[in-house]
């Protein structure tokens, strides 16, 4: 109940929910923890007795998983998870709430912030404020109170204050790096209320092994080829690393499984060259539009995989005859080798 409703003043009635069982994420895909997620709970567990605001920080590439690291988190803990996606225009209302029309009567609906606040002062909760930097500061303000440990907002439901329990809420708020996504500027006195911060990373950049499973589990394609594809997609990723390049926004993970998925629907109905027309219908069209990009990403993509079939026994052929052929270089050589190591180790194990 709020402060107004104990004091009994007359506010906008509404229909609140006071169970948030519907809100505890569930079937959340895989995630990968390197030790991060489990330091993160590792805090939430003990922040009472700690005396420590559990508020985090992630940051990193488009796709590499902060969003899904949440989710997980909030399974984990089966807690609710209230998420605030931050774009420009947001406004208080879009986070706090406001009056709406049902079956000819105003009611008061809550928006993200407040749910998560109530829903704190009942149990272990997670707020996430996705992609904050898309955010005016205007709208920021509001999370402000909360991550500094107030943990109260006046809704805008009259004089309405809802308080939440500062230690059950858990509030994550997510940055993307690259130029394609800053804008607006994060000040120091911003970045001290965000807490431990945490810089993550494409899987199949910090553990190739990892995503190889992954990505070979989700879309049952054959090793060989996902080691190719992600040798492939880590090449991009490097290059939209580098200062001055035309490419800004590496590969996400879930994109390379839409690939993979869409290159086994076209080979299974007999499409002309499944790997690369997927490629192109289902990542680089919808992903990358600047014309510099989409010739690099497309000359480097075709470079890997052109003619890569997805069969297993063909593809490790593939592997040792035409890819072997076609490439040059050292590091090229290599991936072939390490390729088909990697295949026969699999291979092997079963």
């Amino acid at each position: 109940m709020s402060q107004q409703e104990r004091q009994g003043e007359e506010l906008i009635p509404h229909r609140r929910r006071e169970d948030f069982d519907y809100a505890v994420p569930a079937d959340v895909p895989p995630f990968h923890d390197t030790g991060q997620l489990e330091r993160v709970k590792a805090v939430v567990r003990n922040a009472r007795g700690a005396e420590k605001l559990p508020r985090f920080w992630f940051t990193g590439p488009t796709g590499c998983g902060k969003t899904t690291a949440v989710r997980r988190l909030a399974e984990d803990l089966d807690a609710p998870l209230f998420t605030v996606q931050g774009l420009y225009d947001i406004r208080e209302t879009d986070l706090l709430g406001s009056p709406t029309m049902l079956d000819g009567t105003v009611y008061w609906q809550d928006g993200p912030v407040t749910r998560a606040l109530r829903s704190s002062q009942q149990r272990r909760t997670v707020l996430l404020f996705d992609e904050v930097n898309r955010a005016r500061p205007e709208a920021k303000g509001i999370l402000f109170p909360i991550l500094d440990g107030r943990a109260r907002v006046h809704t805008g439901r009259g004089n309405e204050i809802v308080e939440a329990d500062p230690y059950n809420l858990v509030v994550v708020v997510t940055t993307n790096e690259g130029p394609d996504y800053f804008v607006e500027q994060l000040d120091l006195a911003e970045q001290r209320r965000y807490g431990s911060k945490f810089e993550m990373s494409y899987l199949a950049q910090s553990d190739f092994e990892a995503a190889v499973e992954l990505v070979t589990n989700r879309t049952e394609a054959p090793g060989p080829l996902v080691r190719v594809v992600l040798t492939t997609v880590n090449e991009v990723r490097d290059t939209a690393a580098r200062s001055g390049s035309s490419v800004e926004r590496g590969v996400p993970t879930a994109l390379v499984l839409e690939w993979l998925k869409t290159a086994r629907v076209y080979d299974d109905e007999g499409i002309e060259e499944p790997m690369m027309t997927a490629f192109r219908d289902a990542l680089l069209r919808p992903f990358y539009d600047e014309p510099d990009a989409v010739s690099t990403v497309a000359s480097t993509v075709k470079s890997y995989v052109q003619g890569a079939p997805l069969g297993e026994d063909a593809a490790r052929e593939w592997v040792a005859s035409d890819l072997a052929g076609r490439v040059s270089g050292d590091e090229r050589s290599t991936l072939v080798e390490n390729v088909l190591a990697g295949s026969a180790i699999d291979e092997d194990d079963i």
